[in-house]
């Protein structure tokens, strides 16, 4: 069976193999070369084989690149099956929101920049990922190093980086000085708390996965960022989640922040994965969840009081 790719617009593929034979589709088909990158339409299609990667790109931006694997299912390629051969039509989906900045080949895959909302994706043949940053950037550049691909840009807090593992799936998000190698990253990682708490930090690549060799902890942008009244609770126990207990206590009246030493803290709410805010009337309850599964998480709650903005007390909810 022979495949044979086409598209009723100009775009650009790429495919890393090697092929001698030559089909004609209303035009001439030429054979694919190793890691070639040629312009495809009606007029010039081209002869793939089935288990190639082949990756798609825009001339105009229009859509974002992906990849596939001939004679696999895929959502943006429409299958025509004749009797000697089967035709693919490239068919990608639009952009609909945003623009389409920048894109990278990288070995079993493509990674761009689209937004805004600014979004970090990586594509393989079978799966999309993608991040979601959530300010602007600019001066955007995509790399790629052995076990990861990555973007380099700039933002309000200076530079940054979002790291993604090509085995293990994950993203990783560094902001500052940003030191990267084939083998380690050394930065800081930003943590997901309203005060823009970040891990100074120390990062090993392995063939499976990003290992944290050492942290130490500080703020994005060099201070607290500030948290509106109504979030205080929340952003309260994040910085007990992080072990931050002289910013938690700066969420507390004096009177009650007075005698709390670290143990107080670590004693009366333990250890915890996730903060849910729980509607209760005129009430602040928050409880917090331990994970205890892949998806099951054990919960304590707590009730909390206020006065003049600050939290005044904090009640076991038992």
């Amino acid at each position: 069976m022979k495949y044979i790719l086409f598209s009723k617009t100009d775009i650009l593929v790429e495919v890393a193999a090697v092929q001698e034979a030559a089909y004609a589709l209303g035009g001439e088909v030429r054979p694919t070369l190793k890691s070639e990158v040629v312009k495809l339409n009606l007029k010039l299609p081209l002869e793939v084989q089935k288990g190639q990667i082949v990756k798609v790109f825009s001339l105009d931006k229009a859509f974002i690149p992906f990849c596939f694997e001939v004679g696999a299912e895929h959502k943006n390629i429409k299958t025509i099956t004749l009797e000697n051969s089967c035709l693919l039509e490239v068919s990608p989906e639009p952009i609909l929101s945003g623009d389409f900045f920048l894109t990278r080949s990288f070995q079993g895959g493509v990674a761009s920049v689209v937004g805004a909302p600014f979004r970090f994706n990586v594509i393989t043949e079978s799966e999309k990922y993608s991040y979601f940053l959530s300010e602007k950037i600019y001066n955007f550049e995509i790399h790629d190093k052995k076990h990861i691909v990555f973007l380099f840009a700039t933002s309000s807090d200076g530079d940054l980086c979002v790291a993604f593992h090509k085995n293990q799936k994950k993203f990783l998000e560094f902001y500052g000085d940003i030191e990267i190698t084939a083998t380690h990253i050394r930065a800081i990682k930003k943590l997901q708390t309203l005060a823009r708490h970040g891990e100074l930090v120390e990062v090993e690549i392995t063939e499976h996965g990003f290992e944290i060799q050492s942290s130490e902890a500080v703020y994005v942008g060099g201070k607290p960022a500030f948290v509106p009244p109504f979030l205080t609770h929340i952003a309260f126990f994040e910085a007990v989640k992080v072990k931050d207990y002289f910013l938690a206590k700066s969420y507390l009246t004096d009177e009650f922040a007075r005698n709390l030493q670290p143990e107080h803290f670590e004693d009366f709410f333990g250890e915890f994965e996730e903060i849910l805010p729980l509607k209760e009337k005129s009430q602040t309850k928050v409880a917090l969840l331990e994970k205890k599964g892949e998806n099951a998480f054990v919960g304590k709650t707590y009730l909390l009081e206020f006065r003049e903005g600050k939290i005044c007390n904090i009640v076991s909810d038992i």
